[in-house]
């Protein structure tokens, strides 16, 4: 296995070798023609502090590991790198959050009420360049159904997310199901990708199960990091009843765990009971637990791969699966 320095030192040269040039065009598409300086603002602004390369580069990667021209698929890639952006924007406005490690996010400096239009705005632009693609009727319907799904699928995870937000006490194998649910965003470049350059049915089927496989890992990762306060969030994720799943674990394994969380609903959490929280995860054994589920769907993932035809294409997603073990804390140094 590579050192961990030089394979993300490869990930980050094929995201930005296949998808730098598509997330600059999605900013240039955002910020045309909007003359409104009261909305030029917070789009450019969200989308400097969105820079998601990973989508753009898996659609390209896909059309590649099916023999498609890539050319094709750039239009497409760059509206959905411009959807990526808006459910960015609205997952910030439902949760709530105003900061990320002391940054502001968008509706944290401009407020709700110009995010959600700036979101409604960002929808818009990538719906209009969608219909502007020239594609033969019959791939425009499967793409279309396939667009359908994803922007469904992730309604539905936001919906079922706030209902356990609202229940109170999340269950673990609840919110691993929304999880699970919102994996149909990558599930969507896949397989978009293996459509738009003439794949198989068993290389599009294939490529959209890697897509679910690859999901889960990139939410589990997340999940994690954000668990063991990384990213600064745990506090406020906790106040808002917004468990991540590696805690939602914990509770449910760990009377350590239940006793902090309760102590926490009755005073103002402080960062030292905070930090006794988060070692509680550790003790409670959830985060090894999220670590070997990780484990497991990168494997998944790679079993997908292995029924592709070797290329540079291939080589490149299964240096992106494989990176993930990477990016787990504490984890494969």
């Amino acid at each position: 296995m590579e050192d961990k320095s030089d394979v993300e030192k490869h990930f980050w040269e094929i995201l930005n070798e296949k998808g730098d040039k598509i997330h600059e065009e999605s900013r240039k598409i955002l910020l045309e023609d909007i003359k409104l300086e009261d909305l030029r603002e917070p789009l450019k602004y969200a989308s400097e502090n969105y820079r998601d390369l990973l989508r753009p580069t898996l659609i390209v990667l896909s059309c590649e590991a099916v023999g498609g021209d890539t050319e094709t698929v750039f239009p497409v890639a760059t509206t959905m790198t411009l959807l990526g952006l808006s459910l960015y924007i609205f997952d910030d406005i439902v949760d709530r959050t105003e900061y990320r490690c002391f940054v502001p996010t968008t509706v944290g400096k401009f407020g709700a009420g110009k995010t959600l239009i700036a979101g409604g705005l960002v929808t818009a632009k990538a719906f209009t360049l969608l219909n502007q693609v020239d594609l033969p009727p019959m791939q425009r319907r499967r793409l279309s159904k396939l667009f359908l799904k994803f922007l469904r699928g992730m309604a539905e995870a936001e919906i079922a997310n706030l209902r356990l937000r609202k229940e109170g006490k999340i269950h673990a194998k609840d919110k691993l199901a929304v999880m699970r649910m919102r994996t149909v965003n990558i599930e969507a470049c896949t397989k978009s990708g293996a459509m738009l350059g003439s794949g198989s049915q068993d290389e599009i089927r294939h490529l959209g199960e890697l897509g679910k496989h690859l999901g889960l890992v990139l939410e589990l990762v997340d999940d994690l990091t954000e668990s063991l306060n990384f990213t600064l969030e745990l506090r406020e994720r906790m106040r808002m009843g917004s468990w991540p799943y590696t805690l939602a674990w914990a509770e449910n394994h760990s009377d350590k765990i239940r006793n902090l969380l309760s102590l926490a609903t009755h005073k103002e959490t402080d960062p030292v009971h905070i930090k006794k929280i988060v070692e509680g995860m550790f003790e409670s054994g959830a985060v090894s637990h999220v670590q070997d589920l990780s484990v497991r769907f990168i494997s998944m993932a790679n079993q997908e791969l292995s029924n592709l035809k070797e290329s540079e294409a291939k080589r490149a997603l299964r240096l992106i699966i494989e990176a993930q073990f990477s990016f787990l804390p504490f984890t494969f140094s």
